[in-house]
């Protein structure tokens, strides 16, 4: 063992590291227990690491001679042990027999229990010398207890974050598959219009085609209608499983789309870079601004719903500024009655023709526009948020969206 309190702090935040690094590296129990047993028998070399157990049962032990190599042969003597060990619940610093079957005369056991959130989930077994001396004894329950009590920290921050990632891809899955459920809004609408033109034509037709043909028209009628149908029924699904609507701070809303944007888009070619004022941003960057009117009433809604179509509108106008220097300008104020949401850039702006008409899907808009979402917007507004949505040219060059909510 070392014999200076300084070199084995020294090696404890040195251990420490190494035991941070490994549970950061590797979700494998062999591995992750085959690093923790490394690091232990750095602290005392001559008192090898018999066992450990990183999670709790029925998580199995890893068993460890002085050389380091793992022994499963020892896992029934030692389960066995520990089980007599908890049962018995001997004092502090009490060391037990080491079991015959490991072939350690002249050592006992150190029994360590590792306390990770509030539950005794892991333990170490380490096997000191009988004839230690007793300062050095006591220096080596010292060290074991504190890296003890540091490995279960370490354990309960690791469960913590892995747990919250899980709880982070799964969000992430389910806001994808909501996004793909609004987008799919407009275009089932699209397609229902199409089914029910169809089917019209098909009804018209029949009665003016020869007799042999009418037999083909109403077997695609009659396919047509059980399409429509099925189109139905699933927007009726969806209807069914939605958010119910509740007051919402559009404010707060749309500052986290904000942030949440200047976050996901920060590694990106052209990233969008929070901005006040004039401050200036980088070239190949564009600038997003926010100016929100304070004291806004409450609209009604679902939350999703807002940010989706706050993330849509600055998605879309990023994606048609070509020019250095780009800036998107998303306001509030009230307007009348309503709420006033604008989402203005300084891209290219459009004929007065086609500003009636930017959120159809057939239309074609700016360079870069995604018409398929920008449909969605409209839906969004105008089928779950109950309000309007228009598009103008603004002054100055590019386009500005305009969005009125009710107030609650």
């Amino acid at each position: 063992m070392r014999d200076s309190p300084t070199q084995y702090l020294s090696l404890l935040h040195h251990s420490r590291e190494q035991t941070d690094t490994l549970l950061r590296q590797t979700d494998d129990p062999g591995r992750r227990a085959a690093g923790v047993a490394a690091t232990l028998r750095t602290l005392w070399p001559e008192s090898p690491v018999f066992a450990l157990r990183l999670q709790p049962p029925p998580f199995p032990l890893r068993a460890y001679n002085g050389s380091g190599a793992e022994r499963p042969e020892w896992l029934s003597s030692l389960d066995a042990f520990l089980s007599r060990y908890e049962i018995a619940h001997p004092g502090p610093r009490a060391l037990a027999p080491l079991p015959a079957e490991l072939s350690k005369p002249g050592h006992s056991l150190a029994v360590q229990p590792v306390v990770v959130a509030g539950q005794p989930d892991a333990v170490l077994l380490v096997a000191l010398r009988d004839d230690t001396p007793s300062e050095k004894a006591d220096l080596f329950w010292d060290v074991l207890e504190f890296y003890g009590e540091q490995l279960g920290t370490l354990l309960a921050l690791d469960a913590a974050c892995r747990a919250a990632s899980r709880r982070q891809q799964e969000f992430a899955q389910q806001t994808e598959m909501a996004d793909l459920a609004a987008l799919a809004s407009p275009v089932t609408h699209e397609f229902n219009n199409f089914l029910n033109t169809l089917i019209l034509q098909l009804m018209v037709l029949a009665n003016q085609v020869p007799e042999q043909f009418r037999a083909d028209l109403r077997t695609i009628g009659q396919q047509a209608k059980g399409v429509a149908s099925l189109v139905r029924q699933w927007q009726q699904h969806r209807g069914q499983h939605r958010a119910a609507p509740r007051p919402l701070n559009v404010n707060a809303l749309i500052a986290e789309v904000v942030a949440w944007l200047a976050e996901t888009t920060a590694d990106s070619a052209t990233p969008l870079v929070p901005a006040h004022d004039d401050q200036a941003v980088p070239a190949k960057a564009v600038a997003l601004r926010a100016t929100l009117a304070d004291d806004l009433p409450r609209v009604e809604g679902a939350p999703f719903d807002l940010r989706l179509l706050v993330r849509l509108l600055i998605g879309n106008a990023a994606a048609t500024i070509t020019a250095q220097h780009g800036a998107i300008q998303v306001s509030t104020e009230r307007h009348g009655d309503a709420v006033l949401i604008s989402v203005e850039d300084n891209g290219p702006s459009l004929p007065e023709a086609v500003l009636p008409r930017m959120f159809e899907l057939a239309v074609e808009t700016r360079e870069g526009a995604n018409q398929l979402e920008l449909a969605a917007c409209e839906a969004l507004v105008q089928r779950r948020l109950r309000g309007r949505i228009h598009a103008e040219n603004r002054p100055a060059g590019g386009v500005a969206v305009r969005v009125q909510l009710r107030p609650v």
